[in-house]
């Protein structure tokens, strides 16, 4: 039997009684807790366990999704990392070609810190140059430097190296070109 069919079906109160009813209970309520409020009265109490509660409760409730947030964190590092991986490659081939030019210039300074060191008496002027030498041949012991008259060179003059005397210039090109030993 449903309320409808019962012994109070007949009963029906006026709509706006039952609003204003609602409204001036809302407002007694209402009006209660701000006066406990201001005195420290039972219903601030009540609000503080009742805050205790639903904020336990949403600890526990946010528990499964912070451990989903952190199981997508999880795998998307992971598929990530082949990618990370590729670009770390990439990096240490760049760095190696790095070092190994850092080494050659490293080397190159050494020798250059040690022809600086060589002292002549009297002091004589210094033209550096690179050489290049025929291995075979009729002029295996000539070298052909890269600098020539236009640099101060002259012909009869000394060559040196970090080892110390190498030989004499023996012919001198206008622009960048000696040969000597």
């Amino acid at each position: 039997m449903s309320l409808r069919d019962g012994p109070f079906s007949d009963i029906r109160p006026p709509l706006t009684w039952l609003a204003v009813a609602a409204l001036i209970i809302a407002i007694i309520v209402a009006l209660v807790m701000f006066v406990g409020d201001r005195h420290g009265a039972g219903a601030s109490n009540a609000r503080r366990s009742a805050e205790g509660s639903v904020g336990a409760v949403g600890g526990v409730l946010s528990a499964p999704v912070r451990w989903l947030g952190g199981l997508g964190s999880g795998v998307s590092d992971y598929i990530l990392a082949g990618s990370q991986n590729t670009q770390l490659r990439r990096d240490l081939v760049i760095a190696r070609t790095w070092k190994d030019e850092a080494l050659r210039l490293r080397d190159e300074n050494a020798r250059y810190r040690a022809l600086l060191g060589v002292k002549t008496d009297p002091p004589l002027p210094m033209v550096a140059a690179r050489t290049v030498l025929d291995a075979r041949g009729p002029f295996a012991n000539t070298r052909i430097a890269d600098a020539g008259a236009d640099r101060g060179v002259v012909e009869g003059n000394p060559v040196m190296s970090e080892h110390g005397l190498v030989g004499r210039v023996t012919g001198v090109a206008r622009t960048s070109r000696a040969s000597c030993c």
